[in-house]
C-alpha cells in the first residue's frame, strides 16, 4: 500500500494546492505539518525567521508536548 501511495499524485496535488494557498493568503509566521505512519510521528515546522527567530526551541516545545500526550494515553489505557 505504502509504495502504491507514494507512486499517485496525491503528493504532486497536496504541494500544489499548499503552495497555490500560499501564494494567494501570503505566508504566515509558522506552518507545521505532522505525519503519523507505522507507530511513527514525523513532523514538519517552516517559522518566518523574522517573527520566529528560534525555531529549534518551538521544535522542542512541540516534541515534548507530544511526548506528553503520548505517555498521558500509554497511562490512560
Amino acid at each position: 500500500m505504502f509504495d502504491k501511495k507514494k507512486q499517485s499524485l496525491e503528493a504532486h496535488f497536496s504541494y500544489k494546492i499548499g503552495d497555490l494557498a500560499t501564494s494567494y493568503l501570503g505566508p504566515k509566521a509558522i506552518t507545521m505539518h505532522i505525519v503519523s505512519y507505522a507507530e511513527r510521528a514525523d513532523m514538519q515546522i517552516l517559522v518566518a525567521k523574522d517573527i520566529i527567530p528560534d525555531p529549534q526551541i518551538l521544535a522542542k516545545c512541540f516534541e515534548d508536548a507530544l511526548l506528553e500526550m503520548k505517555e498521558a494515553v500509554e497511562v490512560a489505557t
